[in-house]
């Protein structure tokens, strides 16, 4: 459940439910690649989120993201970090193509 709230609020970063806001540059935090991986997920073309968000998906979260998770209160400096990466499939297996959006979402706005 709360992942769904945390994906409803990537849909406000990202879009209007219309498209991907794909020109926009994104700012990692540093050292993002050493957070704690939350979740990844493949959205199929048929499924009812595949327009904007077909392909394979990573979330990751900071400490700070990670206790609001547990504890349902996110603290300023709580961050998640979403990936939407777009896949192919090839002989049976789906294999990432270019990343095609990217959005850093803090726990508190």
């Amino acid at each position: 459940m709360r992942l769904g709230i945390l994906l409803l609020g990537v849909t406000v970063v990202t879009g209007t439910g219309v498209g991907l806001a794909a020109s926009v540059a994104v700012d990692y935090p540093s050292g993002y690649r050493a957070w704690q991986h939350v979740k990844s997920m493949v959205i199929q073309p048929d499924h009812p989120l595949s327009d904007p968000f077909e392909g394979l998906h990573h979330i990751d979260a900071n400490d700070a993201a990670i206790a609001g998770l547990q504890n349902g209160v996110y603290q300023r400096g709580a961050v998640f970090v979403f990936d939407l990466i777009g896949v192919e499939e090839i002989d049976h297996r789906l294999i990432e193509t270019a990343h095609r959006c990217d959005a850093i979402r803090p726990g508190t706005v």
